[in-house]
């Protein structure tokens, strides 16, 4: 799949993250200090972030390939997944998923 990214494409500096969906710590990072990078350095046009999608399991790879069919939604949706990794990444993943995902206008089918 082609690397979606944000920021200025002529940023000098680019930040490649590697994460997965059901990792705590990856969940920590964009739910604290990615938004400050975000307003200090991304949305200042200093660097280029792209996240590469990392599934360490199915789990991972499904809620991934529900975010890339998102679209331009992609991004949102993902930190909606981080944001809300408590809720899904459990013993009943989809039915979490599901519920989630509404919020974004997805539905079941």
């Amino acid at each position: 799949l082609p690397d979606l990214w944000i920021g200025s494409k002529d940023a000098p500096v680019v930040i490649v993250e590697y994460a997965s969906t059901t990792c705590s710590h990856c969940a920590a990072f964009h739910n604290g200090t990615f938004k400050e990078l975000k307003t200090k350095y991304i949305d200042t046009g200093k660097v280029r972030f792209v996240l590469r999608e990392f599934p360490l399991n199915p789990v991972d790879m499904g809620a991934y390939m529900l975010a890339r069919c998102s679209d331009d939604k992609r991004d949102a949706v993902v930190s909606l997944l981080f944001a809300q990794q408590q809720a899904w990444a459990n013993d009943k993943p989809l039915a979490g998923l599901s519920q989630i995902l509404r919020q974004t206008g997805m539905s079941q089918d």
